[in-house]
């Protein structure tokens, strides 16, 4: 009865199945580090969304009442207005007297300004009375606001520096946060608002 020798790979064959399975592996490797990048930008990225959508948000809602004046006080009205800060009046509880800064959102007195040093966007209540008290709306170790730009329209659409003629603001708001290894992400969102107490509204 003849045994059969028992064969295996030779140090070639070795050497070649090695070096494939070493250049599969890296694609494989290659390829989910990829995926997880990007799976990770775009979480990152509506979560930014996510966060400037809800800060215009609150921004908008209180814009859109500046200059509330039920009682027709002559008291509430737009006090400030920069490319970087707005500041305006509203008499929330319609009694025609501005209340001594009361806690947000109830304050009359309402400031939103850019800070480069915080890299954030501030609500200020009460500003200019001594009693101010001062707020992040968004910008934080996480999100960094870079920039926050208010445009003020009259009732012709055209750009106004004029308190008296304001009758709109576009605000836009840029900012980025970082998502690991696919860097720093960036995002501009911009929205309109109309100002509804301050006469009649701009025509777009």
């Amino acid at each position: 009865m003849k045994l059969l020798k028992s064969q295996g790979f030779t140090l070639v064959e070795l050497m070649i199945a090695i070096a494939v399975g070493g250049v599969v592996l890296t694609a494989i490797v290659v390829f989910f580090a990829r995926s997880l990048n990007v799976y990770t930008r775009e979480n990152v990225r509506a979560e930014l969304q996510q966060e400037m959508r809800a800060a215009l948000e609150v921004m908008a809602r209180d814009i859109r009442m500046a200059g509330y004046d039920p009682m027709r006080s002559g008291d509430f009205f737009v006090k400030n207005a920069s490319a970087t800060r707005l500041q305006f009046l509203i008499d929330w509880d319609e009694d025609g007297v501005l209340d001594p800064a009361p806690a947000y959102p109830d304050c009359e007195n309402i400031s939103y300004r850019y800070s480069a040093a915080d890299q954030s966007v501030q609500l200020i209540c009460g500003e200019g009375t001594g009693a101010a008290d001062t707020e992040t709306l968004i910008g934080d170790t996480n999100i960094q606001v870079t920039s926050l730009e208010f445009d003020y329209r009259d009732i012709s659409n055209l750009s106004t520096t004029f308190l008296n003629d304001i009758r709109a603001a576009v605000i836009t708001l840029s900012a980025q946060i970082p998502a690991g290894r696919a860097g720093m992400q960036s995002r501009t969102y911009t929205t309109w608002v109309d100002l509804r107490n301050t006469g009649p509204n701009s025509n777009r």
